[in-house]
């Protein structure tokens, strides 16, 4: 990380810190209840059978090329599986509030751009009510070793997982027709990028009760730039940040606004 990139996030997190909110703060029903009940409970630990894999991922030292939009620390041009496992993964926090907006909002098809290990799909996979999830990765040795953990954790049989570049995933899904309730971005960290993912997006997302959540919305100056404009075009419901996330809920009979909470 160069220190243009530490400053701006450090700037960033000033800004998210001054202006978070909790729930003393939040008086509409719909969004007091979602932060009271899906944002703030839960778990903070891997269920065991995923710690004892995340373990044994830690001694994989096989490498592979960059990752675009990894969403960790690391700069270099190769990377070593182990150091995924240490630098480039979701925190369990934030692992299980994707399973905790899963379920409360009953939500039966999911998408996830960036399989990477595999790890999120596979805890979003064991969520009460899914039917199906499709997860995009175009790193053919990450797709291996996510599939593998699919098999291992035993829920390959409710994954599809895509061996394609997002792009041309989703020019797939666009043809079909597909919809989802649930979309997670974790993919190319890239203002162009981005933009592009949440216009297409938008047409597989469901209208009535869905979510689109971006992670690492301050990894860069060219992603919060992408956040920034996406939540000022989206008119469709509720906007949800903190540091990390960008959570965009469609609802038409809510009144659209936007938050910071802390979470």
């Amino acid at each position: 990380m160069n220190l243009q990139t530490a400053l701006f996030r450090a700037y960033r997190y000033l800004i998210y810190w001054l202006l978070k909110q909790d729930e003393h703060a939040l008086q509409a029903p719909y969004i007091y209840s979602f932060y009271r009940h899906v944002l703030t409970t839960g778990r903070s630990e891997y269920e065991p059978d995923i710690r004892r894999l995340i373990e044994s991922l830690k001694h994989n030292w096989n490498t592979i090329s960059s990752q675009v939009g990894a969403g960790s620390v690391l700069d270099a041009k190769t990377y070593s599986i182990s150091s995924i496992v240490s630098y480039g993964m979701t925190s369990p926090k934030y692992s299980y509030t994707l399973q905790r907006i899963q379920e409360s909002m009953q939500a039966k098809r999911v998408l996830e751009l960036g399989t990477s290990l595999g790890i999120n799909a596979a805890i979003m996979a064991r969520s009460f009510g899914l039917s199906h999830l499709v997860t995009i990765e175009k790193n053919q040795i990450l797709a291996g070793i996510a599939q593998s953990n699919f098999e291992e954790l035993k829920v390959d049989e409710r994954i599809d997982l895509m061996y394609s570049s997002v792009e041309e995933a989703l020019f797939l899904l666009l043809n079909k027709k597909d919809r989802f309730d649930l979309i997670y971005v974790d993919a190319n960290h890239t203002y162009e990028a981005t933009l592009l993912y949440y216009q297409s997006l938008n047409q597989l997302v469901s209208k009535n009760h869905g979510f689109m959540i971006f992670d690492d919305i301050n990894w860069s100056m060219g992603m919060r730039r992408a956040w920034d404009e996406i939540k000022e075009d989206f008119d469709q419901g509720i906007v949800i940040e903190n540091y990390q996330m960008g959570i965009l809920i469609y609802k038409a009979d809510l009144t659209p606004k936007q938050y910071i909470l802390n979470f």
